[in-house]
């Protein structure tokens, strides 16, 4: 089954490459429509044109709700580099991109935005890191440790999408890329050698 062009979803694009996208972003929004309050959302609609013109009306108008370089960079409005430092840590360094063009007050305002929201104070982090503890804990517990990992979430509803190269799921949550993420990392632990490990040729690294 195909996805519907411009409807977003859970999507993996082979190698254990991720992303969550939906198209609810600044594609919406019509020139008819008032110009919002928020000078960060006015200034991206005011590039919506040029990043249209070099990525075409889905790319330009898609909401990125998260993204993995298999193994470890992600982004989320912010990218993020995770470190591994033993079984039950891990180190976390944050870097927020800016358009090296915006003028100064612009890039003053993603960074007061990514530091309000996504710092180790942040009103996300604190949220998330409160469920990466908990995670880890409840597989050490007596009880927790029978019971192995469940990531069945729309499991078997995957297909095909139009306007990104990968299979996964349509619309919210899943857990589809939690499943294509591990299975790249058992198949790399499982081969007996580097050459044994095939690379999906939409996403070659």
């Amino acid at each position: 089954m195909a996805q519907q062009r411009g409807a977003g979803g859970q999507v993996s694009a082979g190698n254990g490459h991720t992303i969550g996208v939906n198209s609810s972003g600044y594609a919406t929004w019509k020139p008819s429509d008032p110009q919002p309050d928020n000078p960060l959302s006015r200034y991206f609609i005011q590039r919506l044109p040029e990043a249209k013109q070099r990525l075409g009306d889905f790319r330009a108008g898609a909401s990125i709700g998260s993204l993995n370089i298999f193994p470890n960079l992600s982004y989320s409005s912010s990218f993020r580099l995770w470190h591994p430092r033993g079984p039950t840590k891990i180190e976390s360094w944050g870097y927020v991109p800016v358009d090296k063009e915006a003028p100064e007050d612009i890039k003053n305002g993603i960074r007061f935005y990514e530091l309000h929201m996504r710092s180790p104070n942040g009103h996300v982090e604190i949220d998330d890191l409160d469920n990466y503890i908990n995670c880890s804990l409840s597989g050490r517990i007596l009880m927790g440790q029978p019971y192995p990992m469940n990531l069945q979430l729309k499991l078997g509803r995957e297909h095909q999408f139009e306007d990104i190269p990968g299979n996964g799921t349509s619309g919210g949550v899943s857990e589809s890329n939690q499943r294509s993420f591990y299975a790249r990392w058992a198949e790399i632990m499982n081969a007996p050698s580097w050459s044994d490990i095939k690379l999906d040729a939409r996403t070659r690294v």
